[in-house]
């Protein structure tokens, strides 16, 4: 999903440095905040946008009008050579690549915004093997993106990546499906949707099993890192 430029990613990136040993020269810095975020494989970044698709999602997925929705999650890869991020998008698909590269991605160094309200930062608080993950994940990459939002049809969505990648001893997802919903609070289908689904020539997937970053970044297992 395309999506706004969060401070919180420029301020993790001190952290990369010193949790993952990463030798990447730091962005610009552009504002007064500066915060240390644990980094280790397997943590969630989750990530609010205010246009087009974000408008959508949130439409549909907030608790209320005034809430802030996440509209896209990347999954953190810590390496002795650095910071990986590996996500899906509609640019790249499901694509790894260096913390950097992402933050220049959704970072604009002309803005000032308030970072607590643009993205977040969280850690899975059950046990998982980061063996397996990672292998899950690699072997995804490549792949393209769903922009059908269907399970199991050889694309991913974000979450949807996120879900399939984090199981349990027995094989299931961490993150379990919900029926999907497009429809804004008073049952109407946002704009966005209609022109996104008509242009795909599809149905909307109203009701669909699946998953969304806001609902996701919910989960009882999931917990933000505080701001020091």
């Amino acid at each position: 999903m395309k999506f706004l430029r969060p401070i919180l990613l420029t301020l993790c990136l001190a952290a990369a440095f010193t949790s993952c040993q990463q030798h990447y020269p730091p962005l610009p810095p552009t504002n007064q905040f500066f915060a240390m975020c644990d980094f280790s494989t397997g943590n969630l970044i989750f990530i609010h946008d205010t246009t087009g698709m974000g408008h959508a999602i949130q439409s549909a997925t907030a608790l209320d009008i005034h809430q802030s929705a996440f509209t896209h999650v990347a999954i953190t890869e810590c390496t002795d050579s650095g910071v990986f991020v590996i996500d899906a998008t509609p640019a790249l698909g499901v694509a790894r690549r260096p913390l950097n590269d992402f933050i220049a991605a959704v970072y604009d160094t002309n803005a000032d915004y308030s970072f607590t309200s643009m993205a977040q930062y969280y850690y899975v608080d059950v046990p998982y093997d980061t063996a397996t993950l990672l292998a899950r994940l690699h072997a995804l990459v490549g792949l393209p993106y769903d922009p059908y939002f269907l399970p199991h049809n050889g694309r991913l969505y974000c979450s949807e990546l996120v879900q399939e990648c984090f199981l349990d001893p027995e094989g299931n997802p961490l993150f379990p499906s919900k029926p999907m919903n497009f429809l804004a609070s008073d049952g109407t289908l946002p704009p966005y949707w209609q022109h996104h689904f008509d242009s795909l020539g599809t149905a909307v997937p109203q009701g669909t099993p699946g998953t969304n970053p806001n609902d996701m970044s919910r989960s009882p297992i999931l917990h933000p890192f505080k701001i020091q």
